[in-house]
């Protein structure tokens, strides 16, 4: 379904823990948006709503590939500090993969 992109070269060794990706990975396959909250560098806490496309795996990271404001974006899932299911759905771009 064309949500998932694996690249199985693992960087680290050791797993992280990942408290959002359920929330991320259910709102990707049931092409949902979601509230994210997160720290931008300057340590300011920022809320978005944003349509999430799906998730990459890399180097041993995950990471959400979303849209805000009509921009994709990607993001690392470890850098979400709060993630939670909207009842919106979106329409993915024609030809998005």
């Amino acid at each position: 379904r064309r949500r998932f992109y694996l690249a199985p070269r693992p960087w680290h060794g050791v797993a992280e823990p990942l408290p959002q990706l359920r929330a991320v990975q259910q709102a990707a396959w049931e092409d949902r948006q979601a509230q994210f909250a997160y720290l931008l560098a300057a340590g300011v806490r920022v809320d978005y709503l944003v349509d999430v496309f799906g998730l990459v795996a890399r180097d041993g990271g995950w990471y959400v590939v979303y849209r805000r404001s009509g921009k994709v974006q990607v993001l690392p899932v470890r850098d979400l500090l709060e993630v939670k299911v909207a009842l919106g759905h979106f329409e993915r771009p024609a030809g998005f993969d």
